[in-house]
C-alpha cells in the first residue's frame, strides 16, 4: 500500500535507537554456552566430590610417602564426573541449537517505510513514530495509529471476543489484534514497555511460575542423603581413627581420609542430576521433530503432572475455518450461480467467504455497479448490480426484512452452527449454513486425555450456545455443564469449577480466577492460550501451552509452544512426559540405592571389630556398570508411558532404604562367618557380594522385562563379570595397591593384575561355598523383596500401577 509519507530516516532511527525507544520486550532467555559448562561441572555434589581429590592430593603432596597410601585409582570417581559433564554439555548443546533453529523459524516480521521504501524488520527492531504497514493476517506488534486505509481486526487476543472490530483513520489498533480485512498505514505510538501487551507482562511477571514437582522431590532426596551423609562419614571417620594402627588406638593414619572418603563418594550420587537433564534434553529433541517446542528442562515432566487441562474453543478444538454444510431456502433461486459471482467481488476474504468459496468457486460474471464491504456494525457485505438490484449477505438478524424468516434456521443455531442470510432488495432468499472445522483427530485426541484421567474444559469468550456445541461435537465430556460467565464475580468462581466445564464470555481476570479455584482444590493446571487476555492465565497455570500463531507474549511465558498450531500432538506430549518420569524414577532407584546401602554399612561398620571393610575401589564396578551404565540406558529407553505416582517420593525412598539395608546384611555375612570359620578373603568375598548385589537391584530395576530392559540387564551383568575378572585384586582387595611407591609402580601392579586369578585361586571351601550360596540366595530375596514390597506399597498408599 502507498502512503504520502515517506517514514523515518535513517538518522532519526538510530536516535530513536540510541534513546531506547525500540519494540524490544522482556524476553525468556535460555541458558548460554558458560553457563550450560559452568552447571554440568558445577553443582552441589560435585563440590563435595572435587574437595574429596583435593584432600586427596594434599594429603599426597605432605604426608611422608602420600603417593603410597593414596594410589591413583582413588581418583577414579572423577572420571564418572568427567564423563557426566560432557555427556550433559553435548546434550544441553544439542537441546539449545534445536530450540535456537525451532525459534528463528517462528520468528515473525513486520514492514515498515522508512526513508520512502517498504522494508521488512524484525519486530524488536520497531522504533517509536515508525511508519507499519498492516495487511489482512498481519498482527500488530506495538501499539499503533492508524493514518491511512481501513482495517476490520479481531482483538480477541485482547478481549477474549472473537468478532470483527472496525477501525478507521485515528483509531488506535493495539499489540496483539489480528488483521482480518483490508490494508493500512500506521503510526508506532507506544512500543516495548509501553505498550499494552507489555504491561500486561509486568503484571504477570509478579505471578510466581509453578516449579518442577520432579525437581523438588530430587532436591529433597539430595536433602535427605546430606543430612544422612554427615553423620556417618563422621562415625567412620571416628571409627577408624580409633583403631588407629593396629598398635596403638586413637591414632592417625592414611585409612582415616580414605575411610572416610570412601563414604562420602559411596554416599553421594553422582550423576542423579545429570541423567535427568540427560533424559529431559532427549525429550526435547523428540518432540521438536514433533513440531513442539520445549523451552524450559523440566517443562515436558510439569506438563506430564496436568490432571485438568483448560483450553480455549478455537485454535485447540476447531481449526478457524468453518465447512459449508446445507442451503435453507425461503424463494426459488439458484445461489450456486449467483455465490461464485458474488465472492468474487470481494478481494479480502474472511473464513466464512473462504468457506462458500471453496464450495462454490468464484468468477466475475456478475456485472456489478457497486461494492459493500463487511462492516462490523452493519454485519453484512453486498453488491449493487448494474439492473440496481441489491444483494446482501450476512448475520440474518441484520439481514432479513421478514422476522418470520428467522425461524427457519432456528434449530440450527441452538445446536452451534453458522448461518449466513441472503436477500435480493427487500426478498428473503435463503440461509447457508456452515459450521466450525473440527481439528483432524481431536476427538481421539479428547478420548485419550479421559483415558489419562484429564479433566477437559472450555475456557472461552465466545457465545456459551456456540462453544458449548462445538464442545458437543468435538467430544468434549460434560458438554452440557456450560456457563456464561456474564456479570459472575471473581468470589463465586470457586464454587462454580466443581459444577462447570464449559465457561463461556470468561474475561482474563475470570480465567485467572478459574485457574486458581482448581489449584486450590488440589488439581494440577495446563492451560492453552493464545492471546494477551491469556498471558495471566498460562502464567499462573502449573504446565503453560501457547500456540505458534498466538502473540508473542503467551510464547514468552509458554512452557510449551505448538509450532504447527495443532493441539492433537499434545497426548504425544503427554505421553513423552510420562516416559520420562517412568525412565528417571528407575536411575534414581538405582542412584540411591548405592547411597543407602554405604550410609547403611557405614554406621554398622562403627560396631564391627576391623570397622569399615571396604575402600572407594569396592564400588567402582558397581557404580560404573549398574549405576552409571545401566542407569544412563534405561534413562533413554524408549518405553510405553506410565501413570505417574503421586507417592513417588515416598515409595523410592521406602524401597531404596529397604534395597540398601538388604545389600548392608549380604556384605556383612562372609565378615561375620570370619569370625567362627578360617576365611582369610572375607573382605574379598564381601566386595563381590556387594556387586553382585548392585547387579541384582538393576535387574530388579530393569522389570517389567522388554526386549529393551533385558538387553541392558544381560549388557550390565556381562560388564561387571568381566570387569571382575579382568582385575579382580584393583576392584575388590582393599590394599591392593597401598605400599607401591609413585604412580609408575601402580599402574604396574594393575598391569600384572590383568586377567590374574591367582587370588580366585587362594579361596578355601567356605569361602567359595559362601560365595555360591550368597549369589542364590541375592537373587532370590531382591526378587522376593521386590515383589512384597511392592503389594506392601500399593495397599499403603492405595494406588496401582497403571499403564496406558
Amino acid at each position: 500500500m502507498q502512503s504520502s509519507t515517506n517514514g523515518l530516516n535513517s538518522e532519526e532511527v538510530s536516535l530513536r535507537i540510541k534513546e531506547n525507544k525500540i519494540n524490544v520486550h522482556k524476553n525468556v532467555k535460555g541458558k548460554s554456552h558458560l553457563r550450560i559448562i559452568y552447571e554440568s561441572f558445577i553443582n552441589p555434589f560435585n563440590l563435595v566430590l572435587y574437595g574429596v581429590a583435593l584432600c586427596f592430593l594434599f594429603f599426597q603432596l605432605f604426608y611422608p610417602d602420600g603417593s603410597k597410601f593414596i594410589p591413583i585409582t582413588k581418583y577414579g570417581f572423577l572420571l564418572i564426573v568427567l564423563i557426566n559433564a560432557l555427556i550433559s554439555i553435548v546434550s544441553q548443546e544439542i537441546s539449545k541449537k534445536t530450540l535456537e533453529k525451532m525459534k528463528l523459524i517462528s520468528s515473525p516480521v513486520a514492514t515498515v517505510i522508512r526513508d520512502g521504501k517498504e522494508i521488512s524488520i524484525k519486530n524488536e527492531e520497531i522504533v517509536l513514530g515508525d511508519i507499519v504497514i498492516l495487511r489482512a493476517g498481519n498482527e500488530a506488534k506495538c501499539d499503533l495509529k492508524l493514518l491511512e486505509g481501513e482495517l476490520f481486526v479481531n482483538e480477541s487476543n485482547l478481549t477474549g471476543e472473537s468478532k470483527l472490530i472496525r477501525k478507521i483513520a485515528g483509531d488506535e489498533v493495539l499489540a496483539g489484534c489480528l488483521i482480518i480485512q483490508g490494508s493500512a498505514v500506521l503510526e508506532a505510538i507506544r512500543v516495548g514497555e509501553d505498550s499494552f501487551s507489555s504491561k500486561l507482562e509486568n503484571k504477570i511477571s509478579k505471578i510466581k511460575k509453578s516449579d518442577s514437582i520432579l525437581l523438588k522431590d530430587i532436591k529433597w532426596l539430595i536433602y535427605i542423603l546430606l543430612v544422612f551423609l554427615v553423620p556417618c562419614a563422621i562415625a567412620v571417620f571416628f571409627k577408624t581413627l580409633y583403631l588407629g594402627d593396629g598398635a596403638n588406638r586413637w591414632t592417625f593414619t592414611p585409612d582415616v581420609i580414605t575411610k572416610t572418603a570412601t563414604v562420602i563418594v559411596g554416599m553421594i550420587t553422582i550423576g542423579m542430576l545429570f541423567l535427568t537433564s540427560l533424559t529431559l534434553s532427549k525429550s526435547i529433541i523428540i518432540l521438536s521433530k514433533k513440531n513442539v517446542m520445549i523451552q524450559e528442562l523440566y517443562a515436558v515432566e510439569k506438563l506430564s503432572r496436568v490432571n485438568e487441562l483448560c483450553l480455549d474453543k478455537t485454535g485447540t478444538l476447531t481449526n478457524g475455518q468453518f465447512e459449508y454444510v446445507k442451503t435453507l431456502y425461503l424463494k426459488e433461486f439458484d445461489e450456486k450461480a449467483f455465490l461464485k459471482g458474488f465472492l468474487g467481488a470481494f478481494q479480502v476474504k474472511n473464513q466464512l467467504n473462504k468457506a462458500l468459496e471453496k464450495e462454490f468457486g468464484s468468477s466475475n460474471d456478475l456485472k456489478i455497479k457497486e461494492v459493500i464491504e463487511f462492516n462490523s456494525a452493519n454485519k453484512y457485505s453486498g453488491v449493487v448490480l448494474e439492473n440496481g438490484d441489491k444483494y446482501l449477505l450476512g448475520a440474518p438478524e441484520f439481514v432479513f426484512k421478514n422476522k418470520a424468516s428467522l425461524e427457519i434456521f432456528k434449530d440450527y443455531t441452538e445446536e452451534g452452527y453458522r448461518c449466513i442470510a441472503l436477500r435480493k432488495n427487500d426478498e428473503d432468499l435463503c440461509v447457508l449454513i456452515l459450521k466450525d472445522s473440527l481439528r483432524t483427530n481431536i476427538n481421539e485426541s479428547l478420548e485419550y486425555f479421559d483415558k489419562l484421567g484429564i479433566n477437559v474444559r472450555i475456557i472461552s469468550g465466545d457465545n456459551v450456545e456456540t462453544v458449548k456445541n462445538i464442545s458437543r461435537m468435538a467430544g468434549v465430556k460434560n458438554y452440557e455443564k456450560a456457563i456464561s460467565m456474564v456479570g459472575v464475580e471473581l468470589k463465586d468462581i470457586p464454587d462454580l469449577v466443581e459444577d462447570y466445564f464449559i465457561f463461556a464470555r470468561a474475561t482474563p481476570d475470570q480465567k485467572e480466577a478459574i485457574i486458581t479455584a482448581l489449584q486450590e482444590k488440589g488439581k494440577k493446571v495446563g492451560y492453552v492460550g493464545d492471546g494477551v487476555n491469556d498471558v495471566t492465565s498460562l502464567r499462573k497455570s502449573n504446565c503453560a501451552i501457547a500456540l505458534r500463531s498466538g502473540v508473542d507474549s503467551t510464547k514468552a511465558v509458554a512452557d510449551v509452544v505448538l509450532l504447527d498450531d495443532d493441539f492433537t500432538h499434545m497426548p504425544q506430549v503427554f505421553e513423552e512426559g510420562k516416559r520420562v518420569v517412568s525412565n528417571i524414577s528407575r536411575s534414581l532407584h538405582l542412584f540411591l540405592t548405592k547411597s543407602f546401602f554405604i550410609g547403611t554399612f557405614a554406621l554398622i561398620s562403627v560396631l564391627l571389630p576391623m570397622g569399615l571393610i571396604f575402600e572407594i575401589e569396592t564400588i567402582y564396578i558397581y557404580e560404573f556398570i549398574s549405576i552409571s551404565l545401566c542407569g544412563l540406558l534405561l534413562s533413554l529407553q524408549n518405553n510405553k508411558p506410565v501413570e505417574i505416582d503421586v507417592n513417588f517420593k515416598n515409595k523410592i525412598l521406602i524401597k531404596t532404604a529397604v534395597n540398601g539395608l538388604t545389600m548392608s546384611l549380604f556384605a556383612l555375612v562372609p565378615v561375620i562367618c570370619a569370625s567362627f570359620i578360617e576365611m582369610p578373603n572375607s573382605s574379598f568375598v564381601a566386595s563381590i557380594l556387594v556387586t553382585l548385589s548392585g547387579t541384582a537391584v538393576m535387574i530388579m530395576v530393569c522389570r517389567p522385562f522388554t526386549k529393551y530392559t533385558i538387553s541392558v540387564s544381560g549388557i550390565g551383568v556381562a560388564l561387571t563379570i568381566l570387569l571382575g575378572l579382568a582385575l579382580p585384586d584393583v576392584f575388590f582387595k582393599a590394599h591392593y595397591l597401598k605400599g607401591a611407591s609413585g604412580i609408575v609402580a601402580q599402574l604396574s601392579l594393575i598391569k600384572d593384575d590383568f586377567f590374574n586369578f591367582a587370588t580366585y585361586q587362594t579361596f578355601n571351601v567356605s569361602e567359595i561355598v559362601i560365595l555360591v550360596s550368597c549369589s542364590v540366595g541375592i537373587l532370590i530375596v531382591f526378587f522376593v523383596i521386590d515383589f512384597v514390597i511392592n503389594k506392601v506399597l500399593m495397599k499403603a498408599f492405595k494406588t496401582k500401577k497403571v499403564e496406558f
